[in-house]
């Protein structure tokens, strides 16, 4: 299955990810009793992790790869960026 391939886990809150030494980078904060899953992804570069909310699960409906829904996720913050940056 795709989420066995690229290496899900099953969700866990903010505290348990937390205990397992599992924080997010930069500038997103994740709520302790927020549940949330793990996902590993092959890159070019080696192996990237995201720890992935209920929205992400929406965009799996639609298409249930992982690849799929990261590449929507990415796309949507390239837009989000384009558009805060002033021409």
């Amino acid at each position: 299955s795709d989420a066995a391939e690229e290496g899900a886990t099953s969700p866990a809150t903010g505290a348990e990810w937390a205990a397992r030494g599992v924080h997010p980078l930069g500038q997103f904060t994740l709520d302790m009793s927020q549940s949330a899953s793990l996902l590993e992804f092959t890159v070019e570069d080696g192996k990237e992790s995201w720890l992935t909310l209920a929205n992400f699960g929406v965009i799996t409906r639609y298409n249930n790869r992982n690849y799929y829904a990261m590449s929507v996720f990415q796309l949507a913050e390239e837009l989000k960026a384009a558009f805060r940056t002033p021409p």
